[in-house]
């Protein structure tokens, strides 16, 4: 690895680090913050995941106090765990109450991820939808052959 590449990663870490860690601020030979990249989210994941089961658990994510207190809330399937998508749209909302830059490359995927869970939700609402009218279709079905069957069972009773 190049020295200056090297010099780039470590300053993306220390500002990882500022952003999730309350106590941590940047000293500031640097006074330009170099922008948060969808990249340096996936490493930050990967270094949270200290078992590399691809997921965030709240044990491990208790390693970062600003991701703790977060957590339940970016949980979206509600799993106890941080998938790589729900932990990038988390790490972008903690940097972006922070004041760091963040980089298009983030901005996009996080988009990209609302994008689908919208798409998601919709979807699933569209379904309930369906299945609450079509719940009310067989009650009317039920009914109406109820009403059938009481009008023959009068008419019997006549004859």
């Amino acid at each position: 690895m190049k020295k200056s590449s090297q010099i780039t990663q470590a300053i993306a870490l220390t500002l990882t680090a500022a952003a999730l860690s309350p106590g941590l601020s940047i000293a500031a030979p640097c006074q330009e913050r170099l922008p948060a990249s969808a990249d340096l989210a996936k490493r930050t994941f990967k270094a949270l995941d200290a078992n590399a089961d691809g997921k965030v658990s709240m044990a491990e994510a208790g390693r970062a106090d600003a991701i703790a207190k977060t957590f339940n809330a970016e949980d979206v399937n509600a799993d106890k765990h941080l998938s790589e998508e729900e932990f990038m749209v988390l790490y972008h909302g903690l940097l972006a109450d922070k004041g760091y830059p963040i980089g298009a490359d983030l901005e996009r995927a996080v988009k990209d991820i609302q994008s689908a869970r919208e798409k998601v939700a919709e979807e699933k609402r569209t379904q309930e939808a369906r299945q609450k009218q079509a719940k009310g279709s067989a009650e009317a079905r039920t009914t109406a052959a109820r009403k059938q069957q009481a009008d023959l069972d009068a008419k019997r009773t006549l004859d």
